[in-house]
């Protein structure tokens, strides 16, 4: 109820979940644009994979910038170019599938500097105390959008036969959040005082990689996810041709199974964010990372040895909720262990290891899903996930984390 009086976090939480609503649009359309246009896996992991690359070669870099900026300002200007570069997609395609990776690569560049500066400014407009309820409320905005856009998302891609008119849309909900956070009043959080310069840049840039290095808790969390979330990059790519090639789907269009399978992540993810936003405060954080690397490495393991759609559905719910107890306890463990002027910097060169290893995951599990075979895939890579959370048991930091 906090939250919901706090006219700053509504405005930001309402903006995100329209925002969050078209970009799962676009994933769909975006995936079986390329799937239908390349015939090809291969080129659906490429595509995916070029959505994470900037994290490894820019995370650091704008983290430190993000720092420097107005976050506010930075999350309105990003919002406006994502919107023009979404609209480009489709006429790419029609060009060269290489315009479509760097038209992917670009957004993804550009929402590098949003998500740091939306978890920077969250602490600036909310108190200590509402920090396990705010990210909570900002995970459920995202297991509702999976929710409502996935599925809508299917019918606008098997039905209306309009991919034109899902890029559109997703334009459309960026203007939306740009509008929202204008509406916003925050404090100017910008606080680099030294002159803009590489030099300056690089020192800022060093100084989020040491303080990020020399945190026990932080660090191991940052390896251990490394690891764990190699599923994730798995998942995105090889569940496509999962819903096409390999689940029993009677009259169902592959992408109507596939909206309905990531739309059970989402309703796991709903379930998991508000149980975890009840109670999260009552469990130990690394107890509850190290359970959501297991729960979910399993499910998806799981999920590769079925072939029935009621049952994909229910392990992909595990799934979602599972993620919910890594992702909540993780981000708050951030921003109450990192000063506010390094947030930026801390939480980029972290998403700079993750998100490579997920661009590399991508990459490779559509390599192997043209081998393999899908759910092998899916058994492998959730193997891993689980592995992990099994071997940061044996870790201190990573158990004791509170």
């Amino acid at each position: 109820l906090r939250l919901v009086r706090n006219r700053n976090y509504s405005l930001l939480w309402i903006g995100q979940l329209v925002s969050l609503l078209g970009e799962r649009i676009h994933q769909v359309a975006l995936g079986f644009l390329v799937l239908r246009a390349t015939q090809s896996p291969v080129d659906v992991g490429l595509t995916f994979a070029a959505t994470a690359v900037p994290n490894i070669l820019l995370g650091p870099l704008a983290g430190a910038l993000v720092d420097r900026w107005d976050r506010r300002l930075t999350m309105i200007a990003c919002d406006v170019v994502r919107a023009g570069l979404v609209l480009a997609v489709p006429f790419a395609i029609q060009i060269n599938i290489a315009f479509v990776y760097l038209a992917a690569f670009l957004i993804a560049t550009v929402t590098l500097l949003f998500r740091p500066a939306k978890t920077a400014i969250i602490p600036d407009i909310v108190g200590e105390r509402d920090l396990v309820p705010a990210n909570s409320a900002s995970s459920f905005a995202d297991g509702v959008a999976d929710l409502v856009g996935l599925p809508l998302a299917g019918v606008i891609v098997a039905s209306l036969g309009s991919l034109e008119l899902a890029f559109a849309m997703n334009t459309g909900t960026y203007l939306v959040s740009a509008i929202a956070i204008i509406g916003m009043s925050t404090p100017r959080t910008a606080s680099a005082e030294s002159p803009f310069s590489p030099g300056a840049i690089w020192s800022e840039m060093v100084e989020g990689w040491n303080f990020l290095r020399h945190q026990a808790e932080l660090f191991s969390n940052t390896a251990f996810s490394t690891v764990a979330q190699l599923a994730v990059g798995a998942e995105i790519v090889v569940t496509f041709s999962y819903a096409e090639d390999v689940i029993q789907r009677g009259p169902t269009s592959a992408e109507e199974t596939y909206a309905f399978i990531l739309a059970a992540i989402a309703a796991g993810s709903i379930v998991g964010g508000i149980g975890f936003g009840a109670i999260g405060e009552r469990i130990p954080k690394g107890i509850a990372v190290i359970a959501g690397f297991i729960g979910m490495g399993l499910a998806l393991a799981a999920a590769g040895l079925t072939d029935r759609l009621w049952v994909a559905m229910l392990l992909f719910f595990v799934v979602g909720l599972s993620n919910m107890l890594f992702i909540i306890p993780t981000i708050t463990l951030f921003q109450q262990r990192t000063p506010g002027r390094l947030l930026g910097r801390v939480v980029s060169s972290r998403q700079a290891l993750v998100f490579g290893a997920i661009a590399a995951s991508m990459a490779i599990s559509g390599i192997l899903a043209d081998v393999m075979g899908p759910s092998a895939v899916l058994v492998l890579f959730g193997a891993i996930c689980a592995g992990a959370g099994a071997v940061a048991l044996l870790v201190p930091p990573m158990r004791n984390a509170r």
